[in-house]
């Protein structure tokens, strides 16, 4: 509660939006069916000699996607995102996940509510190591239509370190997303709509990777 004092009162409202989902016992349902969906690039591709800010952000739009049951239930929408290929790496390259924004409008179908429509995000082994939950309308019980963002319409990226979650290691560069509810008020249906809007998802090569592109872009340099 002392840290939270600390806090604007955005940024508390942000802490409780981000939930952890650190368990060792989440596992891959054998009926779970991956949509392809395509992410585009927001930003400028990293300099000769990288850093893990030069890194553009992924964004994923989220337009159009139900909100149906609760998490892991087969009807649910669930991406694999190739983050790594996202943000200029080749596909399969280590990368940590480090923040995430958003600027999303929600619809909940009464008598569903607002604050019952989550996104889970987590590695492609779903070890829930380091997983976490959005909900963008935390604290909104009641039904309507209503948009959400990170601090202004850009949906800044929000690092995961400054409210309480650890880094999402991507050892394959990918990340699992799952739109869920909370709470079921039309099972095997949908509760409410991701209306418009996209998530912003920060991420950078894992530690090793991002030393060993620095020294490729050192000696490219010298070359020249």
């Amino acid at each position: 509660m002392i840290m939270i004092r600390k806090f604007s009162v955005l940024a508390v409202a942000l802490v409780f939006s981000l939930t952890s989902f650190a368990s060792a016992d989440v596992l891959m349902p054998g009926y779970a069916q991956y949509d392809v969906k395509t992410e585009t690039v927001l930003g400028d591709s990293y300099a000769v000699e990288p850093r893990a800010s030069d890194f553009a952000d992924c964004i994923f739009d989220v337009s159009g996607i139900d909100s149906n049951d609760g998490l892991f239930a087969a009807i649910n929408e669930r991406f694999l995102v190739d983050v790594a290929a996202c943000i200029g790496l080749p596909s399969g390259t280590p990368v940590v996940m480090n923040g995430i924004g958003w600027n999303v409008t929600i619809f909940a179908d009464s008598p569903s509510w607002r604050s019952e429509m989550a996104v889970y995000f987590d590695d492609s082994a779903l070890s829930g190591t380091s997983a976490f939950a959005l909900t963008p309308g935390f604290g909104v019980d009641s039904p309507g239509t209503a948009t959400y963002n990170s601090g202004d319409a850009t949906g800044p990226a929000l690092k995961l370190l400054s409210v309480g979650l650890p880094d999402l290691y991507l050892s394959d560069g990918l990340l699992y997303i799952e739109f869920f509810e909370t709470f079921v008020d039309y099972p095997n249906d949908w509760d409410g709509i991701w209306t418009a809007g996209f998530l912003r998802i920060q991420a950078y090569p894992e530690p090793a990777t991002l030393g060993l592109l620095a020294i490729g872009g050192l000696l490219l340099r010298r070359r020249k």
